[in-house]
């Protein structure tokens, strides 16, 4: 993969009190879900009430996002997260009482429109109101992750990576620990440290 197409780590400073910048408890919580849980924002937008279950901490996600029935995955969320799921629950039934529109995030639209599409999964608001788009929060996390952890099959099984993604991650994060192969042009050829598992301690927003 050519240099400029890997991702780069957002200085800590542009990361840090994004929460506090949030209008809504359902703005936190969704960028809980991107910044912390590394969501892609068409995955947020079709999840459902149902696929959250608080008293678990679990979060069923869809690996497309596109609401077919394709694989799923658990998502384990932390207590900070568990605690904006809350505080959303509770404004969404604040705000529409009477909704009765099965997705997990609603919009002042589709709240009243069971039919109606959820909310947009573009998610433009999230630059809008941090400066940041989704896809930097959400490659920000990963890579902070892998500086962490130095294993790609963690990195897939947390965040739901390909193997080919998760290694791309663990190259950008750790490049002195592969040798380049001159006989191969866009990848390193030679992983030459250990895999192991380590959870990483990940940004604070």
């Amino acid at each position: 993969m050519p240099n400029h197409s890997l991702p780069r780590l957002i200085p800590a400073n542009r990361v840090a009190g994004l929460l506090d910048t949030l209008p809504t408890a359902r703005h936190k919580f969704v960028l809980a879900l991107i910044a912390v849980r590394a969501l892609r924002p068409k995955q947020i937008s079709t999840l459902l009430l149902a696929d959250l279950d608080r008293s678990t901490g679990r979060l069923q996600v869809r690996s497309s996002g596109d609401g077919r029935s394709d694989a799923v995955r658990v998502v384990h969320l932390d207590e900070h997260t568990l605690l904006l799921a809350k505080n959303m629950l509770a404004e969404r039934h604040e705000r529409w009482p009477m909704s009765s529109n099965p997705h997990l995030v609603l919009s002042a639209v589709s709240a009243m429109h069971p039919d109606a599409s959820p909310v947009d999964y573009t998610m433009d608001w999230v630059a809008d109101l941090t400066g940041l788009n989704a896809t930097q929060l959400r490659r920000d996390r990963i890579l902070d992750e892998a500086v962490e952890t130095v294993d790609p099959v963690h990195l897939m099984r947390l965040f739901g990576l390909s193997p080919a993604t998760a290694m791309t991650y663990v190259r950008t994060a750790h490049p002195d620990r592969f040798i380049n192969d001159p006989r191969r042009h866009n990848v390193a050829s030679c992983w030459c440290t250990p895999l192991f598992a380590q959870a990483g301690t990940g940004r604070h927003i």
